[in-house]
């Protein structure tokens, strides 16, 4: 089967393939474009667009829709961030316009990570996405929960909600009404509550074919598979470096959790002082250390101060890297898994499967080295411990 799965950052890529990885195919993420040269494997692509302008997503997204129909290759799922942070109504003009879907049903929920959708509202453990530590988020903060007006606000996309009641009762004669009523919004916000109510929608578009276009979260990524993603096997051996290149507060606290661990040990690096010396600090650690975590400062006032520390992160990878032999990165936030598999000089990424839901193992491939393990995790993913948990998971 020639299909593939679009996203707009690469832990949300990966967190998209590792639901299809369970089903025995090889799940590939092509680092620099093209198809992989892996006949039968399911193509996971990442535009790169949660932090571009509208309009330049926009053409992204419509440049490779339109090479992928090209390769005669299938749309499975337009994977979006779960709190809605992105150009999400651009990208979505923008497959409508180049794939015409008679429907599309939008869908962010992931209840196995908190998200719910009631009343047309995006909650985040019951809590509405605008109240959230997501509206801190120094790209994207959240405005209003209300998904509908999210659409309608950041472009010209008409939606209608659908009650829980409606969508549990007859879900396939909500999806064929709205396929149906030609002069009706085209884009169904279904509330969503549970797993089995994502699993009602997806049985009744299913049916449906091609008419449907489905966009969503990592939740909708599993349904669509048919099962859950694949729970991984793998263990590795220390040192492992965590990574933490997220805004969000609930990725630092994750980190500063390891302060307390005995085989681990924090470390705050300065963006912007000399590398040399910090990434010699880094390896020391490594070399004491099972597991190193790093959380950065930004000097106050820095212009451009995401882009830069990203810039900053690729540029200290290497230096350490240049000294130190790792078992495992542990990346979060799409864009610094990313840069640091760019800076590695990656080729592709092998899905291996999830240690919890939306945190993925992969191998990354090399043309002329041995195969890396990386982790990737979204910023605003899991409680305090998470880290600590999932990282015990994994270790030998």
């Amino acid at each position: 089967m020639n299909d593939y799965v679009l996203a707009d950052d690469l832990s949300g890529a990966l967190e998209a393939g590792a639901a299809f990885g369970a089903t025995d195919r090889r799940v590939i993420l092509p680092l620099h474009g093209g198809a992989p040269d892996a006949p039968g494997a399911l193509t996971v692509i990442s535009t790169e667009t949660r932090n571009a302008v509208p309009a330049d997503a926009a053409a992204e997204v419509r440049r490779v829709l339109a090479e992928q129909r090209r390769r005669g290759a299938c749309l499975r799922l337009k994977k979006i961030d779960s709190t809605l942070r992105g150009p999400v109504a651009a990208e979505l003009e923008a497959m409508m316009a180049e794939l015409a879907p008679p429907l599309v049903v939008f869908c962010p929920a992931n209840p196995l990570t908190g998200r719910t959708i009631v009343g047309g509202r995006l909650l985040v453990h019951g809590v509405s996405l605008e109240e959230t530590d997501f509206r801190h988020d120094p790209h994207w903060p959240a405005r209003t929960g209300d998904i509908g007006k999210l659409l309608s606000q950041q472009g010209r996309v008409q939606s209608a909600s659908v009650d829980l009641a409606a969508s549990r009762a007859n879900a396939a004669g909500v999806l064929n009404a709205a396929r149906r009523d030609r002069g009706g919004p085209g884009v169904l916000v279904p509330d969503v509550e549970t797993m089995d109510d994502l699993r009602l929608l997806v049985a009744a578009g299913g049916r449906m074919g091609s008419d449907v276009a489905w966009v969503g979260a990592g939740a909708l990524a599993n349904v669509l598979a048919g099962q859950s993603a694949a729970r991984c096997e793998t263990r590795v051996s220390p040192p492992v470096l965590v990574i933490n290149g997220s805004r969000n507060p609930t990725a630092w606290r994750q980190v500063e959790a390891f302060k307390a661990e005995k085989n681990a040990e924090v470390l705050e690096l300065v963006m912007g002082r000399p590398i040399a010396p910090q990434a010699e600090r880094v390896a020391q650690a490594c070399a004491r250390r099972r597991i190193i975590a790093l959380n950065f400062l930004i000097p106050e006032g820095t212009p451009d101060a995401a882009v830069r520390l990203q810039a900053w992160i690729a540029d200290l990878v290497t230096h350490v890297m240049a000294s130190t032999a790792l078992g495992l990165f542990y990346l979060t936030g799409g864009e610094t898994a990313r840069r640091v598999c760019q800076s590695l000089g990656g080729e592709c990424l092998e899905i291996l499967g999830e240690i919890e839901p939306g945190v993925v193992l992969g191998q990354l491939e090399f043309s002329r080295r041995a195969p890396l393990h990386i982790v990737t995790k979204p910023g605003g993913y899991g409680e305090d411990q998470a880290m600590v948990r999932q990282l015990g998971k994994l270790m030998k």
